[in-house]
């Protein structure tokens, strides 16, 4: 009889193996020990090549790493195994996407590329050409110089209509030259919001220039009991805070599902959620609740499907394991509405087909520390406010920072979240930079009080693409300005600040802005008075407005 001698490790390869040794993947995750993080998980397919998440989690490390043939190889593979898995279908989408976009060494500027991403930046379909530029300087320049100005206007309004864009561009690139960029920052707000200034065809403007819908007259509902699910009852968020305000304002009872009463749940008009697949087991409430025909509204404040893995909120509510993917699938099912705060991310859900309004992050003045003044001081402090991991988008500009560090002896660095972004300015001598920890979101105005001018330095990922405009909203609260990467929702905001292309671009703002006192003023306070359309009890009532429809249109 033949004897099998088998390999006591691959004996050993049980599921508690499996569950220690994807604990030793994250681990090296976290620590940002990415090769190591690989080996663990190819190891891991080795052995059990059935293994979904491992296969997920190894293609987001391959499309953090911009190797997208690799990651599509791998999300393909998961698909083969889970084909009806709605989140590896968009994991494959958006890894064929990638592998599309950067299969050539060539920049996309074919009519078709150029026209969809200008739409999606400035809502404008094509472009300003240098033709329209120079029709437009020709314009300008006999409006001028003519004897009746009014007469040159009059006889091409519809000129002037369509070359609008034109001229504004035409102005941004002389403030530019000019090195005002207070002005580049109202312009480029301007030429954003052209778009939204148009009325929509079955719109209708009141007496009052009110813009109302001629069709559909919008009908309060009356909400009585509203449930609350949230992942932890202990720890509410101050997003959470400020709906559950405006529900108790207007005379609504608000529950929260850990003390729900023994009543019918024929008494409930609405269920809220929050970030559900955060805690799984609210999936039963949900299911339950949605059973009995009961509206829910599912809130994410983040976009988890593409938050990468060495985010330091990836263990607790990322979609790395097969449970986490299937809740947040479930939960966006169940919903009649989903609500996000940022315009990017509600796109990116939107491309699956959910219904998703935006309701972005606010700020409120019971935060006392919002309506301090900041501090005086000597120095002019920069600040970069990140995460965990942040120190890959800072590296591209750390040269540019330590050049003016010693260019301007007045000026002092402030890092705040990663430690790793703090070493990489180690040359630079303690006494003029500074190290602050990650804070909750109520103590932000501490750590902004400690900065004179911010920078938001992104690397074009699918997860900094879709980031909100939070952190620029809270700056300029405090009336600080900023210089930041050109995320859509950044460019959106566009007050109290300016977006930077390059790095010359970044190395020519922040020289300006150390220079220019007045111009750091001009723009904290144009942003100042921006963020006042953000303060919660504003969000709150917006989002108020929402929730009303949901339940309105569920009743009809």
């Amino acid at each position: 009889m033949e004897i099998v001698i088998e390999d006591p490790q691959i004996m050993d390869y049980d599921m508690n193996d499996l569950k220690q040794r994807k604990t030793t993947g994250i681990s090296h995750l976290e620590n940002n020990n990415f090769k190591e993080a690989v080996n663990v998980y190819k190891k891991i397919l080795s052995d059990y090549p059935e293994d979904v998440e491992s296969y997920l989690l190894l293609g987001d490390l391959y499309i953090a790493n911009e190797d997208y043939p690799s990651a599509e190889k791998l999300y393909q593979k998961a698909l083969s195994l889970e084909p009806n898995n709605e989140v590896i279908q968009r994991r494959v989408k958006l890894s064929a996407f990638e592998l599309t976009t950067h299969a050539s060494e060539e920049i996309p500027t074919d009519s078709v590329s150029v026209s969809k991403m200008l739409q999606d930046i400035t809502g404008r379909p094509t472009p300003v050409t240098e033709a329209e530029i120079l029709s437009a300087a020709t314009l300008l320049d006999s409006i001028v110089h003519a004897h009746n100005p009014a007469e040159i206007v009059a006889k091409n309004l519809e000129q002037i209509d369509t070359l609008l864009p034109a001229l504004i561009e035409l102005n941004i690139r002389q403030a530019k030259n000019d090195r005002r960029f207070d002005l580049v920052n109202m312009l480029q707000a301007l030429k954003e919001n052209i778009e939204s200034l148009k009325v929509e065809p079955n719109l209708a403007i009141d007496q009052n220039n009110r813009i109302t819908n001629d069709i559909h007259i919008e009908t309060k509902a009356v909400l009585i009991n509203v449930v609350f699910l949230v992942p932890d009852s202990e720890n509410k968020s101050e997003r959470i805070l400020t709906f559950q305000n405006v529900l108790e304002k207007n005379g609504t009872n608000v529950i929260f599902a850990d003390f729900e009463p023994d009543f019918n749940k024929s008494d409930i008009d609405l269920v809220v959620s929050f970030n559900a697949h955060v805690n799984p087991a609210m999936m039963e409430k949900m299911a339950s609740y949605s059973a009995q025909r009961i509206p829910l509204v599912l809130d994410l404040d983040d976009d988890f499907e593409y938050m990468p893995i060495n985010h330091p909120d990836y263990t607790n509510a990322g979609l790395g394991s097969l449970e986490k993917s299937r809740s947040y699938t479930a939960a966006m099912l169940f919903a009649n509405l989903i609500t996000v705060p940022g315009e990017s991310m509600a796109a990116h859900i939107k491309e699956t087909g959910y219904n998703v309004e935006v309701v972005p992050f606010g700020w409120s003045k019971k935060n006392e520390q919002w309506q301090k003044y900041n501090a005086l001081r000597t120095s002019v402090n920069i600040g970069l406010v990140g995460i965990q991991g942040n120190f890959e988008d800072v590296q591209k500009y750390r040269r540019i920072i330590i050049r003016i560090l010693r260019e301007y002896p007045q000026t002092r660095l402030v890092v705040c979240g990663d430690p790793v972004t703090y070493k990489l300015f180690e040359n630079i001598s303690e006494n003029r930079r500074v190290f602050l920890p990650r804070v909750p979101a109520e103590e932000m105005p501490y750590i902004l009080n400690q900065i004179d001018v911010l920078l938001v330095p992104l690397n074009s990922t699918p997860y900094h693409l879709v980031s909100t405009d939070r952190l620029l909203v809270q700056a300029s609260v405090k009336g600080i300005p900023w210089i930041a990467s050109p995320m859509p929702d950044y460019i959106r905001w566009q007050a109290g600040g300016v977006t930077a292309e390059n790095p010359d671009e970044w190395h020519s703002y922040l020289r300006q802005f150390i220079q220019d006192q007045e111009l750091r003023k001009t723009l904290g306070h144009a942003g100042k008075k921006q963020a006042l359309l953000r303060e919660d009890v504003i969000i709150g009532e917006q989002w108020f407005s929402l929730i009303n429809k949901v339940v309105a249109n569920s009743k009809q």
